[in-house]
């Protein structure tokens, strides 16, 4: 439950910490108003309780529900209020109220660090997606060269429309067009299923690089996938490994094979 600091008088000294309960008694006696300043951790600085809408509620449930025009009455000298806690220097609440508490300084880093994630998704998607088409092409090179002699074929060859599809949508998101991303997501399932095939054909004839395909097509399709939902850093650095590993081991495989 949440602790709030009160100036009763405008030009007087900071009172609190205060409980919700001590706030309605309080405002029973007419010793805060709507006007009153108020401090607590979820706000930056000292704002009229009239701007809070959830605490005028509980607090003045009249004035909450029909707004009255009324003559502004003198300030009631300060009373001493009731403590349920060490009380806090002036200078330290002070120094809250212009930076900010421990949580709100949390909640403002994990703000700016998903404004930074959501800045650098879009080219890390593209670089993804190209590095992994022009894979795609090397791997299908043979049948890009029986295509030039029969281009009605290409329905039969998924690895090409894949890479494809995987460089389109390179050109897009490097252009910043993030209304692509549900095709994006589609494009990384196809691609984990497409690899998954392949891995499954290789392993069946005995080929122990197939895990390498396998792996490529896990890593990349579910890395890919991920980057489009996230903002929390710590996922999206695990996207981003996952999307160049995938990467990798499909380099290796081309490699070696």
């Amino acid at each position: 439950m949440p602790e709030y600091f009160i100036k009763p008088a405008a030009d007087g000294e900071a009172e609190g910490p205060l409980t919700l309960e001590t706030l309605k008694s309080l405002a029973a006696q007419g010793k805060i108003s709507p006007q009153t300043p108020h401090f607590y951790d979820d706000i930056i600085g000292w704002q009229p309780i009239e701007g809070n809408s959830m605490l005028v509620e509980v607090l003045f449930p009249s004035s909450a529900s029909k707004p009255k025009l009324t003559l502004k009455k003198n300030a009631p000298a300060p009373a001493v209020l009731h403590q349920t806690r060490s009380p806090m220097s002036v200078e330290a609440m002070l120094g809250d109220a212009q930076h900010g508490t421990a949580a709100t300084q949390a909640q403002t880093r994990a703000k700016r660090w998903g404004e930074w994630v959501a800045g650098v998704s879009l080219p890390l998607i593209s670089i993804l997606c190209f590095f992994m088409g022009v894979l795609l092409v090397f791997s299908n090179w043979s049948a890009i060269e029986k295509l030039l002699d029969a281009p009605a074929n290409i329905i039969y060859s998924p690895g090409i429309l894949l890479a494809a599809g995987l460089l389109f949508l390179s050109l897009l998101t490097a252009l910043a067009v993030t209304s692509v991303y549900p095709v994006v997501r589609y494009l990384s399932l196809f691609t984990l299923g497409y690899l998954g095939i392949q891995a499954w054909s290789m392993l069946y004839e005995g080929l122990v690089y197939g895990w390498l395909v396998l792996a490529a097509g896990l890593a990349f399709g579910l890395g890919l996938y991920i980057l489009t939902l996230t903002l929390r850093v710590s996922v999206f650095g695990l996207a981003v490994f996952l999307g160049f590993g995938g990467c990798v081991s499909f380099a290796a495989y081309l490699f070696i094979r």
